[in-house]
């Protein structure tokens, strides 16, 4: 039995056959990244709820192929604690994709509290680090302190970003698939 990690060149020689796996998986991308982008930017509130969809169903995905790694991975004596992260994953999802536009609001509501906590700790402890070092940290805190208020003041704006931004990186990741399927299509 051959227990080598196979090279770059065998896999994809292996890869090869399926190159128009990728093609199509990235095409897909590429418009179900588009099409999130238009709809932010046209009609911002399905926007929002259309990547609070999304953001819910990969979540609920994620928890339960994080469930899954734990099961395998874990051995009868080990703590029920490692079941948090999945659980806790799969209830945000369902929260999420439940929830519609609001979901992803409220996110940003605890996601700006937590700048705002973090940022407000961070540039208290910068005042007890030594010289070189507390400004970085201090001013590190205050940017934190800034981007968290101005989450919590516009939380419906910061969500559409992150709409807009998701759209945006789906179909780059769409673009990128379709070239990497166009360079398995040749031959290795």
């Amino acid at each position: 039995m051959n227990t080598e990690a196979p090279t770059v060149a065998e896999l994809r020689a292996r890869m090869h056959d399926y190159w128009w796996l990728f093609v199509i998986d990235g095409v897909v991308l590429a418009l179900l990244g588009a099409a999130i982008f238009f709809i932010s930017i046209f009609s911002p509130e399905e926007g929002i709820d259309l990547v609070d969809t999304i953001f819910g169903w990969l979540l609920m995905i994620w928890g339960v192929v994080s469930a899954v790694r734990v099961y395998y991975a874990t051995q009868a004596g080990d703590p029920l604690i490692i079941w948090i992260a999945p659980i806790a994953i799969f209830i945000l999802g369902l929260i999420l994709a439940i929830m519609g536009g609001s979901g992803l609001v409220n996110l940003m509501w605890i996601f700006g509290l937590i700048l705002l906590i973090l940022g407000v700790l961070e540039s208290i402890s910068g005042f007890s680090m030594d010289q070189e070092h507390a400004p970085f940290a201090v001013l590190s805190g205050l940017l934190a302190v800034v981007i968290g208020v101005l989450i919590l003041c516009f939380p419906k704006d910061a969500a559409l970003l992150i709409a807009i931004f998701f759209g945006i990186g789906v179909f780059l990741r769409g673009l990128l698939f379709c070239w990497a399927g166009m360079l398995l299509r040749r031959p290795a």
